[in-house]
């Protein structure tokens, strides 16, 4: 039991980190310490936005399985409006939109997040 419990963590992990590396990080933890949750996707999912080490802003979701899709956005506020485009689409409830790296009520539209600011 211990072998494949190894190799199905090791398989899995694996994947996380050939994503990161796919968006120019060393190892998932570089991502997630980059990334802000944007608006949930109910059950279980999330789209997100990671800012690179080039300044560019990557938008993806975790719905489904690695490896997972994304765009790569010149500014913060050509991410974020796409992403407000998306949720507006999907007609989801608004308490689903919590940008991470804001406060409550701060127009997202207006200025970058701040990781001090992650809702964690």
């Amino acid at each position: 039991m211990g072998r494949i419990s190894r190799f199905v963590k090791n398989t899995f992990l694996k994947e996380y980190r050939v994503f990161a590396e796919e968006l120019g990080f060393k190892c998932w933890d570089d991502v997630l310490e980059n990334t802000y949750e944007i608006f949930k996707m109910p059950p279980d999912a999330s789209y997100l936005v990671t800012q690179s080490k080039e300044d560019k802003w990557i938008v993806w979701n975790d719905e489904g399985s690695l490896p997972y899709s994304y765009l790569v956005f010149s500014t913060w506020f050509d991410a974020i409006g796409y992403l407000r485009k998306i949720f507006e689409e999907g007609k989801y409830e608004e308490h689903y939109w919590e940008p991470e790296g804001f406060d409550p009520g701060e127009n997202v539209f207006k200025t970058i997040p701040n990781r001090k600011k992650n809702n964690e």
